[in-house]
């Protein structure tokens, strides 16, 4: 039997789908020139998030789609182009994010490693890089490619749905931004209109400033903003913030990163503002001169908020509330500089709606029993604790009258010996599917007993120690073997030089036998999951 032909609407929905697994999409490649042509649009999108290494091959294809004035601009400095025909796609044409920062180290790695490699200084792990900044001809090269890959890529850019803008700062490139000519740009008008996330950092030349004060005529349609404090300080910069806010109807997602200078401003115009669809606001190292309480409230679409490393927020600025409820619904708190009385306080404030809690710093009882006591719908809850056997079991009691709880993320920085795992294990709530578990003393036995007395059908479990053992894994076997319902293990990075390396494979090999995928991850500082490979 023929089976018919998947309709062109199908296979393009498939390979969407597929978009972020460049390994299959490459497969899709030499099936036929429909598929061949929408894989190549797919690859071609966000091509410059590549290692460093690989920058050189994708300046050269890029390079081909210059037309012949571009390639005559680049005659008087030199800059060799290799003598290939024309590529079989416009592969620019393709491009849907633009990052001012990935293209700057694209093109000062080609010319540097390909044409100058004397000037070159490679360090930490082909990363980062730097130049010579005293050769004034080789500054003048880059300028100039740089200006011309530009001209190419806003010439040839179809639609670009996200546009970053200048550097971090601490990377040891020498920044070079996007081109003098301001007119590229503001004759993209078109491109740029389909913008959905706006990204900009805190290291930005003039030509990026003088930009962003069109933004808000070029684009209404940005979804998610990125701003960063500018670290040379700008008069102009807090007004171009507040411009393009007011510019966007649909924002969705806000994030202000390193506001020291001109938070308080910052926060009174947006006081001052109706963005109705807003549902996503953080504020990291940000510094509240002026309370942020009222703005939190007046946002009823507000669903995730993230205050991380904040200070000057008073418990007495809750007084001056007005009785409007908030809808928040995941609250992220961590290292903020005020007492844990104002987290108390805020979370019984958006109580009702909460369902989910996560702080890297560490919490208390107090928080702990605030949420049960008045958070009726809380289905996700991570934090630290470095606390007595006391303050633990009163932690544990509060965490078993959670019934609606799916979700925990426990680590402890104290000293566990005598703290009663048993009891601990036992009183978990029966509507937890996924537990992760850490720790700073390595005893097995603690493993064991907890997981001795869990009889919550777990779908998920994760622990992090410094140094998973055999005796380790081996509970972990026997607690697979009775939960029936487990189907993933995390562990931290297990893999060590040690005698016993394969046995820990074997072990690990067991449970998936058991048909348990088993996921080697990485902790940040903040106790989060930084990154996943499954074995």
């Amino acid at each position: 039997m023929v089976i018919p032909p998947l309709p062109d609407d199908t296979i393009i929905d498939i390979l969407e789908y597929l978009q972020d697994d460049r390994g299959s999409l490459y497969n899709c490649l030499f099936i036929n020139h429909f598929w061949c042509q929408r894989v190549v649009r797919l690859l071609w999108r966000q091509p410059f998030y590549i290692p460093i290494e690989r920058c050189s091959s994708l300046l050269h294809t890029y390079l081909l789609c210059l037309n012949d004035e571009e390639q005559r601009s680049l005659i008087p400095f030199n800059i060799a182009l290799q003598n290939y025909k024309r590529p079989m796609f416009l592969y620019s044409s393709y491009l849907a994010e633009l990052d001012s920062f990935f293209i700057d180290r694209a093109i000062v790695y080609f010319l540097y490693k390909e044409e100058s490699p004397r000037y070159f200084i490679h360090v930490s792990e082909g990363v980062n890089f730097i130049y010579d900044h005293s050769q004034t001809e080789d500054y003048h090269r880059i300028r100039q490619l740089t200006s011309t890959f530009w001209h190419m890529l806003l010439r040839s850019c179809v639609k670009v749905n996200y546009l970053g803008l200048g550097s971090l700062g601490r990377e040891p490139i020498h920044y070079i931004d996007v081109p003098d000519n301001l007119q590229i740009f503001l004759n993209s008008k078109s491109i740029f209109s389909h913008i959905k996330k706006l990204y900009l950092n805190p290291v930005m030349s003039q030509n990026s400033i003088a930009f962003l004060k069109y933004v808000p005529s070029i684009c209404s349609n940005i979804r998610k903003l990125v701003f960063h404090e500018l670290k040379l300080y700008s008069n102009y910069y807090p007004q171009i913030i507040v411009n393009i806010i007011k510019a966007q109807p649909y924002i969705e997602d806000l994030d202000f990163l390193s506001f020291k200078k001109y938070g308080g401003l910052i926060i009174s115009e947006l006081t001052s503002l109706k963005l109705d669809f807003l549902n996503s606001l953080k504020f990291s190292n940000f510094s509240f001169s002026e309370s942020p309480l009222i703005l939190f409230s007046n946002f009823k679409l507000l669903k995730k908020l993230e205050l991380i490393k904040c200070d000057s927020l008073d418990i007495v600025d809750f007084n001056y509330l007005p009785p409007r409820p908030f809808f928040i619904n995941e609250l992220i708190l961590g290292y903020n500089n005020w007492d844990k009385d104002i987290d108390a306080k805020f979370i019984s404030k958006i109580a009702k709606n909460l369902r989910t809690f996560s702080t890297g710093s560490l919490t208390n009882s107090q928080i702990i029993q605030i949420i049960m006591n008045k958070c009726p719908n809380i289905i996700n809850i991570e934090f630290s604790i470095d606390s007595s056997r006391v303050e633990f079991d009163i932690i544990s009691t509060c965490l078993s009258k959670m019934k609606t709880l799916e979700s925990l993320y426990i680590h402890i920085l104290s000293d566990v010996e005598g703290y009663n795992f048993q009891l601990f294990g036992e009183n978990l709530p029966h509507s937890l599917r996924s537990f992760k578990f850490g720790y700073t003393y390595n005893s097995s036995k603690i493993l064991n007993d907890f997981l001795m007395n869990c009889n919550v059908p777990l779908e998920s479990l994760y622990i992090s120690f410094h140094n998973i053992n055999i005796n380790h894994l081996d509970c972990l076997v026997n607690f697979a073997n009775r939960c029936t319902t487990l189907r993933e293990v995390g562990l931290e990075d297990i893999q060590d030089q040690s005698q016993c390396h394969h046995e820990k494979l074997d072990i690990i090999e067991k449970l998936r036998q058991l048909n348990i995928k088993v996921v080697i991850y990485f902790i940040l500082e903040n106790h989060t999951v930084n990154a996943c490979i499954c074995i």
